[in-house]
């Protein structure tokens, strides 16, 4: 789970270029059908209401450490659009901000990841975290930059940070494709596209975890404690797969001593067999083969015969990466049927396990 953002995401930062949007706001606008709900399906602006992310410390008796108490929440964009001829369409660009109840919040300034975008004149991000705006490439097979993220933990003090004290920030996560200049060709604008995503209505940790010592056991123990065996799972009628918005596989860790996989299950309803190829993007994908750079495998596709009657489970990103190395990875499937026949069903999981020996600090 790619939560030690301000570490991991600084790769990231590559792929966010500041080129101008075309207008975006602290709310949807009116005139769309807003999600509310990861599983609703895709739409082009999406809010989450209610929601909480907090550090907060207490002391302890004279001599022993401070007790540590976090809750935290993310989300993760899967782009399905395919380009147009004039490659208005495909291409997408997202605005992702935290809007808190409170107007004179002031959220946390981090570079290049956090809270960078329309701060005030004495250079505050207050009462709204607005992050750099996440690009993603049109859908094919083959192709890597299909999924962006939010973590809400960028938008708050770092452990490291001296003012790394108690903060409690209630509000909102808006998500939006805008209308963008294109990224690589000049001249030409994208329009707004609907999207998928798995948001912070699942995406959470709630507020449980357990008591820490520190800052950074704090939100190991939240996030540790998370998975979740009901990933929501959509056929998109426009590219004929079926999409999955989030996938990981995290183990031998330094940081997380238990990580997390994705597993799909696939059950043919159908009369006839099926070969099901899931599309790997792997677009955000660290494999330590040594501790210096790590490298990224790449797309990948993988097929499965189904047979009728048949379910099968499998976890397509353990098949690329090694058992014995440190692997960081936070990704998107796509799964395509042939022949095409109705009757395919798929679900999704998000499973915890021993993450295995740390390496690679």
């Amino acid at each position: 789970m790619r939560i030690t953002s301000r570490l991991a995401l600084a790769a990231m930062a590559a792929s966010l270029i500041a080129l101008p949007a075309l207008g975006a706001g602290n709310s949807c606008p009116s005139h769309l059908d807003v999600g509310n709900s990861s599983r609703v399906g895709k739409r082009i602006c999406f809010e989450f209401h209610n929601l909480s992310a907090h550090h907060e410390i207490f002391p302890r008796r004279r001599g022993s450490p401070e007790i540590h108490l976090f809750r935290d929440n993310a989300a993760s964009l899967l782009n399905p659009n395919k380009v147009n001829s004039t490659h208005t369409l495909g291409h997408i660009w997202i605005d992702r901000r935290l809007v808190a109840d409170d107007p004179n919040y002031i959220f946390a300034v981090h570079q290049p990841v956090g809270c960078t975008e329309e701060l005030n004149m004495i250079g505050q991000a207050k009462g709204k975290c607005v992050f750099p705006n996440a690009w993603m490439q049109d859908y094919k097979a083959g192709v890597r930059w299909l999924r962006q993220g939010v973590q809400t933990l960028d938008a708050f003090p770092n452990c490291s940070e001296p003012n790394a004290t108690n903060y409690r920030w209630t509000g909102k996560m808006k998500v939006e494709s805008i209308a963008h200049a294109h990224r690589h060709l000049p001249g030409v604008t994208t329009r707004a596209q609907p999207f998928y995503i798995f948001g912070p209505d699942l995406f959470d940790t709630g507020a449980g975890g357990g008591q820490a010592d520190s800052c950074i056991e704090g939100i190991q123990r939240v996030w540790q404690a998370w998975d979740f065996d009901d990933v929501p799972v959509f056929w998109d009628t426009d590219i004929e797969r079926i999409v999955v918005p989030l996938a990981t596989n995290w183990h031998n860790h330094p940081v997380w001593s238990r990580g997390w996989f994705t597993e799909v299950t696939l059950t043919n309803h159908a009369s006839g067999s099926m070969t099901a190829t899931v599309e790997n993007p792997f677009t955000h994908a660290d494999i330590w083969h040594s501790c210096g750079a790590p490298q990224n495998p790449g797309p990948k596709q993988d097929a499965f015969t189904v047979n009728p009657g048949q379910s099968i489970t499998i976890n397509p990103i353990s098949l690329h990466v090694p058992s014995n190395k440190r692997v960081d990875v936070d990704t998107v499937f796509f799964i395509r049927m042939n022949p095409l026949l109705p009757g395919m069903a798929a679900s999704a999981s998000v499973k915890t396990f021993s993450s295995g020996t740390p390496m690679c600090p």
